[in-house]
C-alpha cells in the first residue's frame, strides 16, 4: 500500500510539472486562442483570436479545422521560441479542412496544407531566415485545394525543394523565391512569378487571368518548364527576364535554358510572350545577358496589344508557334534568333507578320 501511494503521488507531481512547464498546450479536441497543438486535433468550434491564433509544435501532428473558422493565425513553431521569430524544424505536419481569416505560415518538411480557405495575410510556406545562414530549405511539402482571396500576399513559397502546389486558387497570385524541383499545376491565379535563381521547376496546366504585370514570369530563374498554361489578359502573358548588376553593389543574374511549350496566351495589353535581351548595367558596366537559350515551342499567342511573340535575345529558339491577330507583328525576333521552323502568323496588324524568322 505504501508503494502504491508513493507511485500515485509521483504521477500527480509529474502531471502538475508538465502543466507548469508548458502552459496553454492543447491536449484535447477543444482548444482556445493561443493554444499550442501537440497532438492530432480536430476543432469543435470557431475561434476569434485577433492577434493570436494556434501554434503547432510537435512533429507528425495533424490539425483538422473541422470546417470551422480561425480568425488569427495558424503557424508552426518550436517550444520555447515564443519571444523570437520562430525556428521551424518540424516535419510531417498537416493543416486541413477549414477557414482562416489571417495567415497560415508553415515552415516544416514533408507536410500537407490542404482544403483550406484563407483570407487576409494569405499562405506562407517558408522557414525563417537567420542572418548568417540565409534562406533555409524546406523539403517535400504539398499544398493542394487551398483558396486564398482578399489577400495582399496570396500564396508565397520560399526555400522550397521537391514541393507540389496544385489545384489551388489565389486572386493575388503565386510567388516563389529560391525554389527547386517543384511542381505548380492546375491552379487558378492572378499571376505566377518565379525568381531568386529558382530552377528545375514545372509550371503546367494553370489558368492565369487578370494579372497587373506578367501572367507567368521567370526572373533569374533557369531550367524551368512552362507548359500547357492558359493566360488571359494582363500586361504581358509570359515573360523570361534577368537582371543586370547595379553599380557593382548587387549581382545580376540571367535566366537560362527555360522551355516555354504549348501555352495559350490571349488578350495581353502588350506582348503575348516576351524574351528579354541583353541589358546594360546602371553604371555603364556593359551589356549583360538576361534570358539565354530559351526554347519557345508550340505556343499560341493571339489578340495581344503589341506582338504575339517578342524575342530580344538571339540565343532563343522558335519552333512551331502560332501568332495570329496581334496588334503589331505575329513574331518579332532580333537578328540571329534560331528559327526552328514551322512558325505561323496570320492577320496581325503589321503586314510583315514576322521579323527575322520565317512564318507560313
Amino acid at each position: 500500500m505504501v508503494s502504491r501511494s508513493w507511485g500515485s503521488g509521483l504521477l500527480v507531481v509529474a502531471v502538475l510539472a508538465f502543466a507548469w512547464l508548458y502552459p496553454g498546450q492543447a491536449l484535447a479536441t477543444h482548444v482556445s486562442c493561443g493554444d499550442t497543438i501537440t497532438q492530432d486535433t480536430t476543432l469543435d468550434s470557431d475561434l476569434a483570436c485577433g492577434a493570436s491564433g494556434l501554434r503547432i509544435a510537435v512533429d507528425g501532428v495533424s490539425l483538422d479545422l473541422g470546417g470551422h473558422t480561425v480568425e488569427g493565425y495558424v503557424r508552426t513553431v518550436l517550444l520555447g521560441d515564443w519571444e523570437e521569430w520562430p525556428h521551424y524544424e518540424l516535419t510531417n505536419i498537416t493543416i486541413e479542412n477549414g477557414n482562416v481569416i489571417g495567415e497560415v505560415r508553415v515552415g516544416s518538411d514533408y507536410s500537407f496544407v490542404r482544403d483550406l480557405r484563407i483570407s487576409g495575410r494569405g499562405l506562407v510556406m517558408m522557414k525563417d531566415r537567420e542572418s548568417k545562414k540565409g534562406v533555409r530549405e524546406s523539403v517535400g511539402n504539398v499544398v493542394e485545394r487551398v483558396g486564398v482571396s482578399e489577400s495582399f500576399r496570396g500564396i508565397y513559397l520560399e526555400g522550397q525543394t521537391d514541393f507540389i502546389l496544385r489545384r489551388s486558387t489565389s486572386s493575388t497570385g503565386i510567388r516563389a523565391f529560391v525554389v527547386f524541383n517543384g511542381e505548380i499545376s492546375r491552379n487558378l491565379a492572378g499571376e505566377i512569378a518565379l525568381s531568386g535563381f529558382s530552377r528545375d521547376n514545372t509550371i503546367k496546366s494553370n489558368l492565369i487571368s487578370g494579372s497587373v504585370a506578367s501572367g507567368i514570369s521567370l526572373r533569374t530563374a533557369s531550367r524551368n518548364l512552362v507548359s500547357r498554361n492558359r493566360i488571359e489578359g494582363g500586361q504581358v502573358g509570359i515573360s523570361v527576364l534577368g537582371s543586370a548588376p547595379i553599380c557593382s553593389v548587387t549581382f545580376g543574374g540571367a535566366s537560362f535554358d527555360n522551355s516555354i511549350v504549348h501555352n495559350s496566351v490571349t488578350g495581353a495589353a502588350q506582348d503575348g510572350i516576351f524574351i528579354q535581351g541583353p541589358t546594360e548595367g546602371i553604371c555603364d558596366e556593359g551589356l549583360f545577358p538576361t534570358a539565354a537559350r530559351t526554347n519557345v515551342v508550340g505556343n499560341k499567342s493571339s489578340r495581344n496589344g503589341d506582338d504575339g511573340i517578342d524575342v530580344e535575345e538571339p540565343s532563343t529558339t522558335l519552333t512551331r508557334n502560332r501568332a495570329n491577330r496581334n496588334g503589331d507583328l505575329g513574331i518579332e525576333a532580333v537578328a540571329g534568333t534560331i528559327d526552328g521552323g514551322g512558325n505561323r502568323a496570320f492577320g496581325n496588324g503589321n503586314p510583315l507578320q514576322c521579323l527575322n524568322v520565317r512564318c507560313k
